[in-house]
């Protein structure tokens, strides 16, 4: 049997311990409703900051136009279309002067093999005028 003042100890060792474990619920509840509430209308009034650009000057947004056109290099006069992959999922893939760019929908309608002199518009399919033979093997 147990004696009543140690039973008595841990009755208000319980209690003690749901009204703690009580408390932390109501502490996370008022949390969850302090975080629910931040982006309410009563903060609506408060001025936020505006970021504003990153690049301030003509010259600075100038000059990333440039790294950018240069990263992606510019064609020059001409482009060959050196291959064509169009995948199951629907994307191409065109090589265009030997780098691979992601294309929607071709600008020029090329061969592959095909030239296209920008200035002139002129076409060069790469056979010029000639054929390709293939003879079977013996």
């Amino acid at each position: 049997m147990i004696a009543p003042a140690r039973l008595r100890t841990a009755l208000r060792f319980t209690r003690a311990s749901s009204h703690d474990r009580q408390r932390a619920r109501d502490a996370a509840r008022l949390c969850v409703l302090l975080a629910a509430t931040a982006g309410s209308p009563c903060f609506a009034d408060q001025d936020v900051p505006v970021l504003g650009r990153l690049f301030y000057t003509p010259e600075e947004r100038l000059a990333l136009e440039k790294r950018a056109s240069a990263y992606r290099g510019d064609p020059g006069d001409t482009v060959s279309l050196t291959g064509v992959l169009r995948r199951a999922d629907g994307k191409t893939t065109v090589w265009v002067n030997g780098a691979p760019t992601e294309a929607d929908h071709p600008a020029a309608a090329l061969k592959v093999g095909a030239t296209l002199d920008r200035l002139s518009g002129e076409v060069r399919d790469v056979l010029r005028g000639g054929s390709i033979a293939v003879h079977p093997a013996r």
